[in-house]
């Protein structure tokens, strides 16, 4: 089990793959320096140029072309 630290966050990377899609009308903005220290296994990140809190219905195929990223990366070769 992962240890926490204040306000709740794991003080160590988590493990599992992740990939992050990061829209600029997002009310909370990540930087990839700080998803790379608590995502062992960022393989995917990127920042889209429109789109909020609402991509799924705001730019689907965008939101769709990440997803597909994320996990064409975690396919073997």
């Amino acid at each position: 089990m992962q240890s926490m630290q204040r306000g709740g966050m794991p003080n160590v990377p988590m493990q599992t793959p992740a990939g992050i899609s990061m829209f600029p009308g997002e009310q909370l903005r990540l930087s990839r320096r700080w998803a790379e220290r608590r995502f062992a296994d960022l393989v995917h990140f990127n920042e889209l140029a429109q789109g909020g809190h609402f991509a799924a219905m705001e730019k689907p195929a965008e939101l769709v072309a990440d997803a597909r990223a994320t996990f064409r990366s975690l396919a073997p070769a």
